[in-house]
């Protein structure tokens, strides 16, 4: 509504580096600023940074492979970016989930690769789908695979978003479960 106070957010990425990731986070900020939100970026430590003119504060706070460090201050939306390539363990994310939801973090996690439900990594699969609040997809075949998960896991399919790799105009307008 008119007058309500603005979110915090913020994202896990590969922010600043030159991949697919970052540019799909990269047009996020974009559609945020434009909506007078103003997001904070948790990057990789130990990356040459490389400006990207959006005016995004991005803080170096994870080691490429482990959890993320969850943000001091008041909690608001935590949007993970997860491939495999960039978690060492798959307990990392789920472990990540957890401490944030303990902190009071509403979490939303965008999986980069989903494989078809009820086939390899479920564990995890299911883990996250569970822990997540909201759990998105780049395309339809992924949101579809995600609400199998959903199924299997006993967890609504409502929690799955799908959220194109396209410069979003909209990109927060969710409402949680619950």
């Amino acid at each position: 509504g008119h007058g309500a106070s603005k979110p915090r957010v913020v994202m896990s990425s590969s922010f600043n580096e030159r991949c697919g990731i970052s540019y799909y986070v990269e047009n996020l900020c974009k559609g945020l600023i434009r909506r007078d939100v103003k997001p904070e970026v948790l990057a990789p430590r130990g990356v040459e940074d490389r400006s990207t003119g959006v005016g995004v504060n991005y803080v170096r706070a994870w080691q490429k492979g482990g959890q993320i460090d969850i943000p001091d201050g008041p909690p608001g939306v935590l949007h993970i970016q997860h491939e495999f390539s960039f978690w060492t363990t798959e307990d990392a994310l789920v472990e990540t989930l957890q401490k944030a939801k303990a902190a009071g973090w509403k979490t939303i996690v965008t999986l980069h690769t989903i494989m078809p439900a009820g086939m390899s990594h479920a564990n995890f699969f299911k883990a996250v789908v569970r822990e997540a609040d909201l759990v998105t997809a780049l395309g339809s075949s992924g949101a579809n695979a995600l609400r199998g998960w959903c199924e299997i896991a006993g967890e609504l399919p409502s929690k799955v978003r799908l959220t194109p790799n396209i410069c979003l105009e909209k990109p927060f307008d969710v409402e949680f479960p619950g």
